[in-house]
């Protein structure tokens, strides 16, 4: 019912996590390639993009699996941005299909590595991401709108509302009609959920109770926040040091500074309702994705901005684990030092619930 929606039209098909929504994809992506191989229209590649590198390798992986299609999958870090339009050409453009980040889209479109006309099929994963700044509208906005040739279009999501304080049936509304507007496709939901709830049926609710967390780690607080502050001087000091002022490299550092700011609050979070072990598992993978981040940026600014942040993850990693007990890691491994840790508050019972939840699926 979705695919033969998709095939009349440029459609967003709202349908619910493992309900099928990336096989719908498939098919039509074998469908546009189809009509190539037998010649009825000329050749052109279907571009499937995915906005995280896990995703990539995901959706790529479901390709290989149940399809012949000539496939390519690029990210930042396999080095895309270092590529010359033969190389693109080679690794891209001869393929029937790729999978990629919509960064690496949108900046090909700019580079003219490739253009809207070269494209037959735009799928956008989890599509209800197309709002504000983010690649998916700039793609749209910048180079499909105003095409003279427009790919065929299908948007995946289990939820086209996603910007937070949409709380009203007239703000869910208008939420909508601006991702259709975007997109230029119109939303596709189920009428009749029976069959699709035999192959995929609902989840259960099912409510869990865990004690308030009432240790309050106010010293470690207390030096994360002056450590915050520092690293929010730094790059303040950045972005007034700037030789160029472009509106580029302003937006970049005020970026910055602004996510710096959301993992200082989710660290503090954590601190709040996990427990400080958790949150020095935290930190470290914010870590680890920001240097993954960092080695795939070209912009100076950016490597920059990113190297401090670094800086203050590994900073506030030591400052975390000053607080943590002794050999911590192995008294994880068993259950009764488990239990001692969650006593002392070094992990939170609502941790321990989860933890709990967990072990109860086998």
């Amino acid at each position: 019912e979705v695919f033969e929606a998709a095939l009349q039209g440029n459609t967003i098909a709202v349908l619910d996590t493992g309900s099928g929504k990336t096989m719908v994809a498939v098919l039509l992506a074998r469908h546009h390639v189809g009509r190539v191989r037998a010649g009825e229209v000329p050749r052109r590649i279907v571009v499937f993009l995915a906005p995280t590198v896990h995703l990539v390798h995901q959706q790529f992986e479901v390709i290989r699996e149940y399809t012949d299609l000539d496939a390519a999958e690029c990210y930042g870090a396999s080095g895309v941005g270092d590529w010359s339009t033969d190389r693109w050409n080679k690794e891209v453009g001869s393929k029937e299909i790729a999978v990629m980040t919509p960064q690496i889209l949108l900046d090909a479109l700019r580079h003219a590595f490739v253009t809207m006309s070269a494209v037959s099929l735009l799928i956008f994963d989890e599509c209800h991401r197309a709002c504000g700044n983010h690649p998916y509208t700039r793609i749209m906005k910048e180079f499909y709108l105003g095409s003279q040739w427009r790919p065929a279009v299908f948007g995946m999501t289990a939820s086209p509302v996603a910007t937070k304080g949409t709380c009203t049936v007239q703000d869910c509304e208008a939420h909508i009609g601006q991702l259709e507007l975007t997109l230029d496709a119109k939303v596709y939901i189920i009428k009749d959920r029976s069959e699709l709830e035999s192959f995929s049926p609902p989840a259960t609710i099912v409510n869990k109770y865990y004690d308030a967390y009432s240790i309050d780690f106010e010293d470690l607080k207390s030096k994360l926040q002056i450590l915050y502050e520092e690293y929010d001087a730094l790059l303040a000091s950045l972005q007034e040091s700037s030789p160029n002022k472009f509106e580029d490299t302003n937006n970049i550092l005020e970026t910055s500074r602004k996510t710096l700011f959301r993992y200082h609050e989710k660290i503090f979070y954590g601190l709040n309702y996990l427990g400080p072990i958790i949150t020095a598992e935290v930190v470290k993978i914010y870590n680890e994705s920001i240097k993954t981040l960092g080695d795939s940026e070209d912009c100076l600014f950016s490597k920059a901005s990113f190297s401090l942040h670094v800086a203050y993850f590994k900073e506030a990693l030591d400052l975390v684990e000053e607080v943590l007990p002794h050999g911590y890691g192995e008294l994880m491994k068993s259950e009764s030092g488990s239990a001692e840790l969650i006593k002392s508050g070094y992990i939170s019972s609502k941790v321990d619930a989860l933890i709990n939840i967990f072990k109860s699926f086998g």
